[in-house]
């Protein structure tokens, strides 16, 4: 056992091993040049060394506290200090090749002119664990604050401050979640490695984030970044409604789903992505054009989007235009307008009694439920390239029918709306191109409009698509 107690002033450095647990005491002092303040040294077993710090741990050229092949749970008191004042490298904490369920509560100082918090080289890749740092204090590095290398997961929760000049967190772990209401900074103030990683921000990020590959998340409501943020490969979400990001929000590689603040003017790019989606729900009434058609206005107003392919519209009356690629563009709950472009789009009013064109191209009008129904389409094609259908879910209707097409004993074209027989399920009025659906074919219940074709429109059975 190597337990220990620092009431006092000491220039000689402590050593922990397994089971064993060290105590700094508020009026206790290591200071130490060429050694480091506190090493913990071990093999690995089922336990771990505890380590209080309530006064200070200051070293010269060395580390003030260095863990290597054993798990450390260490606490940093409020009006405890560990800083390492070497300019040749080194952390003020280093936990190295420990088994991943290593812990650090700073409510203190940790200072390094390097790496403040550094972790590297977890070994026990048989175990589903994560390294854990809890900030309350302050962690600065000139070169990082914290920096975890490992295979592990890791956790970070900062409430504090989090501070360098190049690198604030360094997250190159196979995942590691973010969730911040204090403040991180600098250059690039956050950087993520491969992993799904998570960021969730509540408080303030000053500099550059970078969350690597990976399906990523981050969540910055109520939040803000002075930055750039880059989501890199993967299909990731971001969600900064009621906050403020004051550079570009760039999706990259993957198909990424963006929701903004609608009362921002924000600069949203989706990247690479053949299935990038802007997102508008819950929040005011959009104008959106994916095309530059028309200058975005309500909870787009001010914005600038690239590189998208679908639009989520809120619950009010929208105005939603795509352009010559494969859009998928879904209203809300209010009379929207949905308008397609030269791809072959997917369009989905949702609630209300909204008006859709397909624009060129084989698009889909899809109704997933009774309460989506009664749209005006304006433009429903039958051509060589213009091969509309309107598709239906199954699951929405009832009805008592299966997927595909639909078969000629379950369609009617005449002059009313009327059901002939029990197997009759969509009848289109031939009159005004109405096109109805009878759940029972008896008349019980009665007929729901599903879509109003132009006068025009050369409708047959084969334009339904059952899904």
């Amino acid at each position: 056992m190597a337990n220990f107690v620092v009431s006092g002033t000491t220039s000689v450095g402590q050593t922990l091993g397994l089971g064993d647990v060290g105590i700094v005491g508020a009026d206790g002092l290591i200071a130490t040049d060429g050694m480091a303040g506190v090493a913990v040294t071990g093999t690995n077993g089922d336990g771990s060394a505890l380590l209080t710090v309530m006064g200070q741990v200051l070293t010269t050229n060395s580390l003030a506290v260095l863990s290597q092949a054993i798990n450390l749970q260490l606490v940093v008191g409020a009006e405890g200090a560990l800083i390492s004042s070497s300019v040749s490298g080194g952390s003020a904490v280093a936990m190295l090749a420990a088994n991943g369920a290593s812990r650090i509560d700073n409510l203190g100082l940790i200072q390094s002119h390097s790496y403040g918090v550094y972790f590297s080289g977890m070994t026990d890749s048989t175990v589903h664990s994560q390294i854990t740092l809890t900030n309350s204090g302050i962690i600065l590095g000139g070169v990082a604050a914290v920096t975890l290398d490992t295979g592990h997961e890791g956790a970070i929760f900062n409430s504090g401050t989090i501070s360098s000049a190049v690198t604030g967190i360094s997250g190159l772990t196979n995942e590691v979640r973010i969730e911040n209401t204090g403040e991180i900074r600098g250059l690039t103030a956050i950087q993520c490695g491969a992993g799904a990683d998570t960021l969730v921000n509540r408080g303030a990020i000053w500099g550059e984030v970078w969350l690597g590959e990976g399906a990523d998340l981050l969540d910055t409501r109520w939040g803000r970044i002075e930055g750039n943020v880059h989501l890199d490969a993967g299909n990731d979400t971001f969600d900064g409604r009621w906050s403020i990001v004051t550079g570009t929000v760039a999706g990259g590689a993957g198909d990424d789903t963006l929701r903004g603040n609608a009362g921002m003017d924000e600069v949203f790019d989706g990247g690479d992505g053949t299935g990038d989606t802007l997102g508008f729900r819950p929040g005011p009434a959009v104008t959106v054009a994916l095309d530059g058609s028309v200058e975005n206005a309500g909870a787009a107003a001010g914005d600038s989007y690239s590189g998208f392919e679908h639009v989520n519209g809120s619950g009010y009356a929208d105005r939603i235009t795509g352009d010559g690629a494969a859009n998928r563009l879904s209203g809300g709950g209010g009379v929207d307008t949905l308008q397609g472009g030269a791809g072959n789009d997917t369009l989905i009013g949702n609630a209300g009694a909204d008006v859709l064109s397909g624009g060129l191209g084989n698009d889909q009008f899809r109704f997933n439920s009774l309460a989506e129904t009664g749209d005006k389409i304006s433009d429903f094609g039958a051509g060589i390239g213009n091969d509309d259908r309107i598709v239906i879910d199954t699951a929405g209707f009832g009805g008592g029918f299966g997927g595909g097409e639909v078969l000629s004993t379950m369609y009617r074209a005449r002059a009313d709306n009327v059901a002939q027989d029990a197997d009759d399920r969509f009848i289109l009025r031939t009159g005004d191109k109405t096109l109805w659906f009878d759940a029972d074919g008896s008349g019980a219940e009665a007929a729901v409009l599903v879509a109003d074709l132009q006068d025009t429109a050369v409708f047959t059975r084969l334009d339904i698509l059952l899904i």
